[in-house]
């Protein structure tokens, strides 16, 4: 079935003072978690986001999404949480914060995810384009991007 064309831009959260968290959060994952990451997003970018679907990806209510990953080379998970957007951008999903997968809920991380996606929509922070090539450290970094 061709649905095309289809070319979806993927953005990142910047903060009011310019810091591009998910940048730095992408960055510091070693580099097969990254090409996991990069390899999960490709397989959708040139579908409708109607068949973004799970296991990859699932909505989550008030505008907030996640994509899923597996990251088996690395034996971890992630959760990138997201929203389709900045408003004025079509065929737009911006990534708001990225987390490794602990806990079943992960309320915090939504709960800070939704505050950006806000923050966004108000004009009180920006999206920038996302570089799914850039560098970043060897080693396997921790934490969320916030």
């Amino acid at each position: 079935m061709v649905y095309g064309p289809f070319d979806w831009s993927f953005f990142g959260y910047t903060t009011p003072a310019g810091n591009k968290l998910m940048q730095e959060w992408y960055d510091s994952l070693p580099v097969e978690a990254r090409d996991e990451i990069t390899d999960a997003i490709s397989a959708v970018q040139a579908i409708p986001n109607h068949l973004w679907v799970r296991p990859l990806f699932d909505q989550l209510g008030d505008g907030l999404s996640e994509f899923r990953i597996d990251a088996a080379m690395v034996s971890r998970k992630f959760r990138i949480y997201g929203y389709f957007g900045p408003r004025d951008e079509r065929q737009a999903y911006t990534f708001l914060l990225g987390a490794d997968k602990r806990r079943q809920h992960q309320k915090n991380e939504q709960d800070e995810a939704k505050k950006r996606m806000n923050r966004i929509e108000r004009g009180e922070a920006k999206a920038y384009e996302f570089d799914f090539t850039s560098g970043g450290n060897e080693e396997t970094g921790k934490g969320q991007g916030g």
